[in-house]
């Protein structure tokens, strides 16, 4: 028999390894880089061992190649390739609350979420129907999903596992439909458990398409290489799947390669049970091997951030690889290791950071070498290491691995290690290790990934629910056994191979029939490893084989990302901020969050006590209530009868069941609701009847077993009248707070916006009703009700316990489906406080919250929640055994817990029935804990609670018991809740675990300055120009205790120095508000009335928001009449009642906070102030925000910016009155300021209107004091902190502010923000040597990682192991820091290398900033100036200097007194001279810094900018000034006496703000930058619809087209910006956006007919504040459809036609069309849109229009870029006819050419219309034929703008050069790099003309470019030589330096740095003909100007390019 071999290929991050497997015997193997498109890497590692085979010449045949591959994780992790899904869920009534794609996260959503159907079907739990199939109802599903244009479908039935033929029948109707079709059943890819399975479904499908290509394309690839025999793909459990079952199931592949490693491990070592230990550089992952197989995880796995019930190894990971740093920790902090290792690593990076490779850092491989256990690099550079340290990090390596082994294995028995992975050398395999029996390191241990790959074998799975009634236990394991093994064989397993590997069963509590779960694993060889089928080797040619390969060498790419961890307890804790809970102020309810929700779950869980069911059903429920707007409020127990809207009763609602059926059946939606219905309604029959009820009554009573009973109640049957009295439920609450049903209220609070009253009826879960605290304490149960999802309700009148209640309602849940919603009788307000559990939901929250926070944090979460409550920890140890049965509908068993640690030894045996009842230890058999007192058992790690059926085998846990609350504590309570009830003898007697918890002259005049910073709040004390005295203290988590304690530290400085005198205020920069904005807490909900008129109804209030902050603050919104043109004249009056009906609406929908926005309300705010008036009359306690008091000129982000102030001010209210207590308790009755983000100061009182000012004053505080303490006002200020350097501009003493708008917690904003740069160094930042092959980089690298806070442990002088950039200071004698005796030996080349970079890196970081070429003054401040030697010539720095207290500078910066006034208008200069407008401005800015509190004799104007806008008439130009003066009170004194201030007293007073330190604050918002808003979202592949050959846009798309529009918009053209937003809501509301290639036009009848070209003219910044009103292009495009009709015969009219027409001008025209002018049928067919220009604005808007009428655009322009006049489209320089046109406004207003001369009379005509319509038109030209498109047309110019913004993006992300990437995109020319040195501009004849002057830099240096402009850069000069380099048609555009953005001409200020490239113009642009019209002649330019191409042309391919 000749040789058989297989090959096993397994595709990790960084390598693809391949074997070849003869047998049992390894022949040959390995390693390839792993490629970007992965099968590249795959194709050539194949290669590699076949040529190794060949080599060894070797006879035999290759039977199978096994693949495992990240193809299709990876494509799920970066949302690429993915398509969307249709879900048609058969579920009748069940489910409906939770619909399919619920918990998708957001951006995966807009990616694959089809559409889906909730119809009729599903089965019960044992496979009774829910409901029959529709046919009708899913032929009319099946129709609806095809017309959508779905192909791919899921199928989901409720409890389809157990029986799956309605899946299979809808399949089959399914093909017969729809025969292309796509489907997944969801019982052939997911367990029990309805949402996780649906979703791991829809996964499967989107992915199919890939995969149909993936495994094309590996079928090529190895048939390239001559392989033609079978290959498979390798799954998750270790088995394999042909590549025809993996086109039908891609899921099954997910997380392959760890399995893949463990099954390789078993293979090479013959050992099966073993724990397998994969090192590698960064990380080590541990897990268990069971029977050759990796163990499986049990809990639910997030798969690309989708909840699925996968079966995932489960794997433990570790810090601990190759790369491991290692840090000596001798010092203070004892609780650490002398030595740590990791987690931080330097990863790939070890072969140039590491000690033996040469490099400054101490890694794990380091100490390896040096202990002898590696021969690695040079192990001469660790020879000196220190011999303890060396042996400390030995043991510290091997105590972590002892740790992962016990936290993995299954026993306390010692196990098998098998080691594998490159790591391994870390490890000493003679050394004795805690754990192991044996350690063994397999031969090919580097490959164990591969070699598990290569194995053959396949399995089936079966998951099901039996019931042991109709068939006895073993018959129904051998039922499920056979068709396990028949799935194995039906996956290609030899049948007589076949073994079943696994078989396991969970009993399910409270189901009938001792219903039990059972899964069963078979595993079987492969039958072509039996069968020798393959391809022999000699058929292989190698030769032709590496040739045909040779195009892969080529693909290498970056490291694919990391496959998707492997599946732990951990995995679901949330990532989101945590948030304080948000008190309503007026009504003094707890309003919920995300992140309270997120606590509650976890908490609940606890309390839970093993049962309850988990709360993660009812937690997405609340958290779609949320996302729905819904309002969740609780409210404390004493607030109930307080005032109207709560008096009454308080409902109890609750689910009973069975978890399992719950997990499947989901929840109707309406369960709980019509339980309390049915009981409302039967509470007035009561009422109303003497509290009897009868027959006669119209009610079915019935008697029996103990209960009076309604068995089928319908709401008809008792038709009274609501009862106002004491029944009106005001309130519901939680029957029970552990588990599911702590989150039941809070669903039916939302739904019905009543609060839930914290409190609960059991403070834990209990598993029976009569537990229920008030019917133990008397109170009547009754009525009481059940009902289920289909509307069936039942009910109990009379009851003669509370026990047969719950006997009597137990039958009736099991009939119906084991799963209905039950409330109570309505509790009175003294009843829920004297009989319920008080605080229960706090409670919950607060365990949650501790846990959750010390998981995030890094700390014990089980200490947290045992330091929150008076609880104890019973064990920690692994769960050694679990034994359930099912006894009278309930889960019974016993749970062994073996100890480690301090348990070491002991056995802790807990006893459950659903919760936990009775703990303990097996060595005394005394109880420790018993019922009521909560034992709770939770993961040892994440503090995730674990219900009883999901414990298993080897879980590592910690057990604890919390106290039970007083009410079960009592003799009456324990009778029915303590052990006894359980049926424990009366020897089992509880005993309390705790407690339960339910916490003057100018001499003497003092100022104070304080600044808040993420580490470290800062104080100083001035008096005049002297700082006093200044502190530094932690910044504490609520910001007052910090600022308070900083305060008090300065004052006992001052009363210690005996000073006298006043403090006459205290100024504070205080992070407070915008750390609320970002971390989304402490805000309300803001309404907008936005006075527009028609205008700006495209674009409505906080349509730019975040999706999670507009959750939080979104009101409602009104657009109503009002709004002025930019000259002040009115675009609509106001109508009052409107008004008044507008304020009614948002005063009954219980809005207080609104936003007042009109339109050019900076010009003429009267109508807002108008607006503020009748607000006020009508609604004193309103609060409101004008938009023209907090922003500038631009309406949207003006908006934005007062929403975002209002949505502040309660928070603002209770900061300041904080703030103003702290100082009271200091004796401090000054008066106190905040600092703005201007540099100057807003009065507390003024603060609390304007929050917002606050924003990032930090930067600006650090320049102003930077300013003052050197007395230098015009310089660059560097701070240089541990991490990074903050640069930036000081000009008049004040910071530069940006130009740019700015993002404020993910909004867009227009405020005026400091220009600061950052960089990578600080003290902290790592220093590492890079000599070597990175020839680009410098020899010495130093930052951006860096120590940060870690630097005084870290840092060599401090005793650690890092070389740092402090430690490089205190070597180069900079600094006297630490031990310099620990630097004494560094290389002198190296420090001085080092000290060159930080210099260089400062010069670079100068010569971006400062704003001429000239050198100048450098300001050092900060901790880090160390690092900067002052004597040193810097280049660019004219002088240097540190002043003193450099170190709190921004503090001082804060004690300055001065305020502001700042003015941006729109003048008009036809109205008025420059002069007097100037003038004007310049005295509203004083007034306006005079009413801030200035002195007026001290006020000065300090900036003055004027910007003449283009497009406008009248010389338009936007004018800005800004004013500053001294504030009062530093003149005049007054505040308060130092004599008064009492430090022993104030020390005492403040004694509290000691404890309120707390971590860090978090950073404020980042300085504005031009590449601030260059989109994050995941970069996709252009989608093209496979049928119509449509590019479709996703966001991705969108984000592309805007960069590069506004590339090609040559400076002009208006920001895209607009546009973009307009589509962004068009793909959220789900509209399609077609392209179209033009070669498609007339190839089909939906594309046969004609193009309309629509664009909007006018002025853009008059689009920017008066945004659009949605219909203007549309009604242009209607107009000429009109038009063109009317006249189709000889295209002339007349007014005999019903027009007035009119003539003049050389033009015919209509002033006022109107469409009932046209009584046509049909005017011209428009089959498609098209872009009139492509740069800029007018790119986007076809594709606005094409969404909304569902027509395609056609993937060409007009121009090719930006021009600034209509006559220069191109089909009207080639003769086409440009009439008939039209225009039309916002109004409604049309007017339309019928007939022009020339294009120019056309666009003088338009050009006065569009000043008369506003300035702002949409406009819609002649329609062109496909043929005229095609020769008159610029073609593929959407594909141009797409590629170019995607380079640019692209490279920008990827930190690469966007400008380079964006000229070897195009055939164009880099003609500068620089900085802006000069701006001028004018205004003529409505264009904005100037001329830009760029210094040159870099290779440019010397060198000064100008360039003219119109609106659109026209030309470039070099002045040296005055010679023209760049003109027109070719495209000059100015982007951003360092990201590529493009900068319109209006955007350009002085000191940018820019790159200046030009573009080659398309060949249309080029002709004679067309330079006539658009060369440099053509703007006046004298014909020595010649037009010479740049280069040739090449953008000529679609996107993508045509095949």
């Amino acid at each position: 028999m000749a040789a058989l071999f297989s090959i096993g290929v397994d595709v990790g991050g960084t390598n693809t390894d391949a074997v070849v497997l003869q047998g049992d015997r390894v022949i040959c193997w390995s390693k390839q880089v792993t490629t970007r498109d992965v099968t590249a890497g795959v194709a050539r590692a194949v290669r590699a061992v076949l040529n190794q085979l060949k080599d060894k010449n070797l006879q035999g045949t290759i039977s199978r190649v096994n693949i495992g591959t990240t193809h299709f994780v990876n494509a799920l992790v970066q949302r690429r390739d993915l398509v969307p899904v249709s879900v048609v869920r058969l579920c009748s009534t069940a489910s409906r609350a939770l619909p399919p794609f619920c918990d998708f996260p957001k951006d995966l959503k807009k990616v694959v979420c089809g559409s889906y159907h909730l119809v009729n079907g599903g089965v019960q739990f044992d496979g009774q129907e829910i409901s029959s199939l529709e046919e009708g109802e899913l032929r009319t599903c099946i129709r609806t999903i095809r017309d959508e244009g779905g192909r791919n479908v899921v199928i989901a039935g409720v409890f389809s596992p157990v029986a799956p033929q309605q899946e299979e029948k809808v399949a089959e109707l399914f093909r017969a439909e729809f025969p292309e079709v796509s489907l997944t059943l969801s019982h052939e890819v997911g367990q029990i458990g309805l949402l996780e399975r649906e979703n791991a479904a829809v996964l499967n499908e989107c992915l199919k398409p890939l995969c149909h290509r993936t495994v094309e394309a590996f079928r090529q690839a190895l048939n390239a290489l001559g392989l033609t025999c079978p290959f498979y793909l390798t799954q998750n459990d270790g088995t394999l799947i042909s590549a025809e079952q993996t086109l039908e199931f891609p899921v099954r592949t997910f997380a392959s390669g760890p399995t893949n490693s463990m099954r390789g491990a078993a293979f090479l070592s013959g050992v099966e049970d073993a724990i397998v230990i994969d090192i590698g550089g960064t990380t080590s992952d541990l897990g268990c091997l069971m029977g050759g197989f990796p163990r499986q995880a049990s809990t639910r796995v997030k798969v690309g951030g989708v909840s699925t019930n996968f079966r995932m190894p489960d794997v433990l990971s570790i810090g601990l690889g190759g790369g491991s740093i290692v840090r000596q920790t001798d010092g203070p902090e004892t609780n650490q290791r002398p030595v740590q290792v990791g987690p931080s690593s330097t990863g790939y990076g070890l072969v140039r950071e590491g000690l033996v490779f040469g490099g400054s850092t101490l890694t794990a491989t380091d100490v390896a070498v040096a202990a002898g256990l590696a021969d690695l690099g040079d192990p001469s550079h660790v020879t000196r290491l220190d011999r303890v340290l060396v042996q400390r990090a030995v043991d510290r390596i091997h105590q972590m691995v002892e740790e992962a082994i016990d936290q993995v294995k299954l026993s306390g028995e010692e196990q098998p290690i098998l080691l594998v992975g490159g790591g391994t050398i870390l490890v000493d395999g003679k050394r004795n290790i805690s754990g192991a029996s044996s350690i063994q390191k397999p031969q090919h241990y580097q490959v164990a990934n591969a070699v598990g790959a290569a194995l053959g074998q396949v399995s089936g799975t079966v998951d099901r629910v039996v019931s042991l009634a109709q068939t006895s236990r073993d018959e129904a394991i051998r039922r499920v056994k056979a068709d396990a093994t028949q799935q194995a064989v039906a996956a290609g397993a030899v049948d007589s191979t076949v073994e079943i590997t696994e078989v396991s069963e969970v009993p399910l509590a409270y189901l009938p029939g001792n219903a039990t779960k059972v899964t069963v694993k078979a595993v079987g060889q492969l039958g072509e490893r039996l069968s020798c089928e393959g391809t022999d080797l000699a058929d292989i040619n190698i030769d032709t084989m590496a040739t045909e390969q040779q195009q892969e060498e080529g693909d290498a790419a970056d490291a694919a990302p990391p496959p998707i961890p492997p599946a732990s307890l951990a995995s679901h804790l949330p990532t989101l901020q945590e948030t304080e809970p948000e008190i309503d102020p007026e009504t003094g309810a707890w309003v919920l969050s995300r992140w309270d929700v997120e606590c509650l779950a976890v908490g609940a869980g606890i309390l839970g006590c093993g049962g309850g069911g988990n709360p993660g059903l009812g937690r997405l429920q609340v958290l779609r209530a949320l996302e729905q707007g819904g309002k969740i409020r609780v409210i404390a127990p004493e607030r109930l009868g307080t005032t109207p809207a709560l008096t009454g009763s308080v409902a109890s609602v609750a689910f009973m069941g069975a978890p399992t059926i719950q997990f499947e059946k989901l929840c109707g939606g309406n369960e709980t609701r019509d339980a309390l219905r049915c009981v409302q309604d039967l509470c007035n029959v009561y009422n109303n009847n003497d509290r009897q009820l009868s027959n006669t009554d119209g009610l079915e009573v019935k008697r029996g077993d103990g209960v009076t009973y309604l068995d089928d109640y319908r709401p008809e049957q008792t038709d009274h009248e609501t009862d106002q009295g004491v029944d009106r439920v005001v309130a519901v609450m939680s029957a029970e707070i552990g588990g599911l049903n702590s989150m039941e209220p809070l669903v039916v609070g939302a739904a019905l916006d009543l609060p839930v009253v914290d409190a609960d009826g059991m403070g834990r879960a209990f598993p029976e009703l009569q537990m229920f605290a008030p019917f133990i304490y008397g109170v009547d149960p009754c009525p009481a009700a059940v009902a289920d999802d289909k509307g069936q309700r039942a009910a109990i009148l009379k009851t003669d316990s509370a026990k047969h209640l719950e006997n009597h309602f137990r039958a009736v849940c099991v009939a119906m489906g084991c799963s209905a919603g039950v409330s109570f009788a309505p509790l009175t307000a003294p009843q829920v406080r004297s009989t319920c559990v008080q605080y229960s939901l706090s409670r919950a929250w607060r365990l949650g919250h501790a846990a959750l926070h010390a998981y995030k944090s890094g700390t014990s979460p089980v200490q947290a929640v045992l330091q929150q409550e008076n609880g104890r920890l019973l064990a920690m140890g692994k769960v050694s055994d679990v034994q359930r049965t099912t006894t009278a509908g309930f889960a019974r068993g016993v749970l062994k817990v073996e100890g480690s640690g301090d348990f070491l030894g002991q056995t802790l045996k807990i006893d459950f029935q659903n919760e936990n009842l009775v703990a303990r230890f097996l060595s005394d058999n005394k109880v420790v804990a018993c019922v009521p007192d909560l034992i709770t058992v939770v993961d040892a790690d994440s503090g995730t609670p674990i219900a009883t059926e999901e414990q298993r085998y080897g879980l590592r846990v910690a057990v604890l018991v919390l106290p039970a609350p007083p009410l079960l504590c009592t003799p009456q309570a324990l009778k029915v809740v303590g052990p006894q009830a359980f049926g424990y003898p009366e020897d089992v007697i509880y005993s309390p675990v705790g407690e339960s918890v339910s916490r003057s002259d100018m001499a003497g005049l003092f100022s104070i300055g304080v600044d808040v910073g993420g580490t470290n709040t800062d104080a100083v004390v001035l008096q005049g120009d002297r700082v006093v005295c200044w502190s530094k203290q932690v910044t504490t988590r609520d910001v007052t205790a910090g600022v308070a304690r900083a305060v008090r530290a300065v004052l006992k400085q001052l009363k210690e120095k005996n000073l006298q005198g006043t403090i006459s205020r205290v100024n504070i920069g205080t992070t407070h508000f915008v750390n609320a904005l970002v971390q989304r807490r402490d805000l309300v909900p803001v309404s907008v009335v936005r006075l527009c008129g028609t205008a700006s109804r495209a674009l409505p209030p906080f349509c730019d928001f975040p999706k999670d902050l507009k959750k939080v603050v979104c009101g409602s919104y009104h657009l109503v009449n009002g709004g002025v043109q930019f000259d002040g004249q009115e675009i609509s009056s106001l109508e009052e009642e409107e008004l008044r009906t507008c304020i009614r609406t948002i005063r009954d929908e219980g809005g207080r906070n609104v936003v007042i926005a009109g339109v050019f309300s900076p010009v003429a705010p009267q109508q807002e102030e108008k607006v503020a008036d009748l607000f006020r009359a009508e609604f004193p306690e309103v609060s409101l925000t004008l938009s023209h008091e907090v922003g500038q000129i631009g309406l949207l982000e003006r908006e934005n910016a007062a929403v975002l102030n209002e949505c502040l001010k309660p928070l603002c209210h209770r900061t300041v009155e904080a703030f103003r207590q702290a100082l009271n308790a200091l004796g401090l009755t000054c008066p106190f300021y905040l600092t703005q983000n201007d540099g100057t100061l807003i009065s507390a009182e003024q603060t609390l209107e304007f929050p917002v000012r606050t924003f990032a004053s930090g930067p600006t505080n650090s320049m102003r004091g930077a300013a003052f303490l050197s007395d230098v006002a015009d310089a660059i200020v560097i701070d240089i902190g541990g991490t990074t350097s903050d640069l930036g501009c000081l000009m008049g003493g004040f910071s530069r502010q940006a130009s740019t708008r700015v993002k404020v917690g993910g909004v867009t904003t227009n405020f005026r923000m400091p220009d600061v740069l950052s960089i990578g160094l600080g003290g902290g930042s790592i220093v590492r040597q890079m000599d070597g092959a990175e020839t680009n980089q410098p020899p010495v690298q130093v930052g951006p990682t860096s120590t940060g806070y870690g630097l005084v442990r870290e840092g060599l002088v401090f005793g650690g192991s890092t070389l740092t950039a402090t430690d490089v200071a205190v070597a180069a004698g900079l600094a006297d820091l630490g031990d310099r005796g620990h630097v004494t030996r560094l290389d002198r080349v190296l420090v001085q290398r080092a000290v060159d970079r930080i210099h260089q890196m400062v010069e670079e970081a100068i010569d971006q900033v400062k704003l001429s070429g000239e050198e100048q003054p450098i300001l050092l401040v900060g901790g880090g100036t160390i690092l900067v030697d002052g004597k040193r010539n810097i280049s660019g720095a004219s002088s240097i200097q540190k002043p003193r207290h450099y170190q709190v500078a921004n503090a001082v910066g804060a004690a300055l007194g001065q305020v502001s006034g700042t003015v941006d208008r729109v003048v008009s200069l036809a109205q008025t001279s420059r002069d007097e407008a100037i003038k004007k401005a310049k005295a509203d800015a004083a007034q306006q810094a005079v009413a801030a509190g200035a002195v007026e004799s001290t006020v000065e104007i300090t900036e003055v900018s004027e910007v003449p806008l283009a497009y406008l008439p009248s010389n338009a130009t936007k004018v800005t000034v800004k004013a500053v003066g001294h504030l009062k009170d530093i003149l005049t004194g007054g505040g308060a006496d130092l004599a008064d201030i009492d430090t022993d007293t104030m020390a005492t007073e403040q004694e509290m703000v000691e404890e309120d330190a707390a971590d860090a604050a978090p950073p404020p918002i980042p300085p504005a930058s031009l590449a601030s808003h260059l989109p994050t979202l995941q970069e996709t592949d252009p989608e093209i619809d496979p049928e119509t050959g449509a590019w479709v846009l996703s966001r991705w798309d969108v984000e592309c087209l805007a960069v590069g529009t506004g590339i090609l918009g040559c400076g002009g053209g208006g920001s895209p910006r607009l546009g973009w937003l307009q589509l962004l809501r068009a793909l959220e509301q789900g509209r399609r956006i077609r392209v179209i290639a033009p070669e498609r036009l007339g190839t089909t009848p939906a594309l046969t007919g004609s193009v309309a070209t629509v664009a909007f003219m006018g002025a853009p910044t008059i689009w920017i504040e008066k945004l659009f009103g949605g219909n203007e292009t549309q009604d242009a495009l209607q107009c000429v459809k009109d038009l063109s009709a009317a006249g189709c015969n000889d295209r002339h009219l007349s007014n005999k036609d019903g027009f007035e027409v009119k003539r003049g001008d050389g033009v015919t025209y209509i002033d006022d069309y109107r469409p009932e002018q046209t009584k046509t049928e049909q005017g011209v067919r428009i089959v498609a849109l098209m872009s009139m220009e492509i740069g800029g604005m007018n790119a986007i808007e076809p594709l606005v229009v094409g969404s909304a009428l569902d027509l395609p655009v056609v993937d060409a322009d007009c121009m090719g870029r930006a021009f600034p006049e209509l006559h220069m489209l191109t089909p009207f320089i080639y003769g086409i006819d440009c009439c008939p046109s039209a225009v039309a406004d916002d109004k409604g207003q049309r007017a339309a050419l019928l007939q022009a001369d020339t294009a120019k009379h056309l666009e003088d005509h338009f050009r006065a219309v569009c000043v008369k319509m506003g300035c702002q038109a949409g406009v819609a030209f002649v329609p062109l034929t496909g043929p005229e498109v095609r020769s008159t047309c610029i073609l593929y110019s959407l594909s141009r703008a797409w590629r170019l913004g995607h380079t640019a993006l692209h490279a920008y992300k990827s930190g690469t050069s966007p400008v380079q990437a964006v000229l070897q995109q195009e055939n164009g020319k880099l003609l500068a790099t620089g900085k802006v040195s000069d701006i001028w501009r004018t205004t003529t004849a409505g264009f904005a003309r100037g001329v830009l002057k760029i210094d040159g830099s870099g290779d440019f240096l010397g060198q000064t470019l100008k360039i003219d402009f119109q609106n659109e850069n026209l030309v470039a000069r070099f002045l040296s030589d005055n010679k023209v380099v760049a003109c027109v048609p070719d495209l000059i555009t100015v982007v951003d330096a360092d990201s590529g953005t493009p900068i319109a001409t209006e955007e350009q200020r002085y000191g940018l740095r820019v790159a200046v490239l030009v573009l080659p113009a398309p060949p249309l642009l080029c002709t004679p003909q067309a330079l006539k019209v658009v060369g440099p002649q053509a703007f006046g330019y004298p014909e020595d100007v010649i037009y010479s191409p740049v280069g040739e042309y090449t953008c000529n391919e679609p996107v993508p390019p045509k095949p």
